[in-house]
């Protein structure tokens, strides 16, 4: 199956499209209506998915949208300009 053929829900496309609209491409800071072990829940299957990763650093660990994300966020933004 083609990846950007799969779904994102709400929260994931949310992410998605405001990380690949930063500069950096960085998950952080998220959306307000994400919070906790929500917000967890949404960049763990980010990254199982291939659509983010994770940069370890020595104070901190940041989460970095990746070019299949990037790819994704376009690929559903183009659906649905056509609705």
């Amino acid at each position: 199956m083609n990846p950007l053929e799969r779904t994102l829900t709400d929260a994931q496309l949310a992410l998605v499209r405001e990380a690949a609209a930063r500069p950096s491409r960085v998950l952080e800071p998220v959306p307000h209506r994400i919070k906790g072990a929500a917000w967890q829940a949404v960049v763990d299957a980010l990254v199982a998915r291939g659509y983010a990763t994770r940069c370890f650093f020595p104070s901190h660990v940041e989460y970095v949208l990746t070019d299949l994300g990037l790819a994704a966020s376009r690929q559903d933004n183009a659906t649905d300009s056509t609705l």
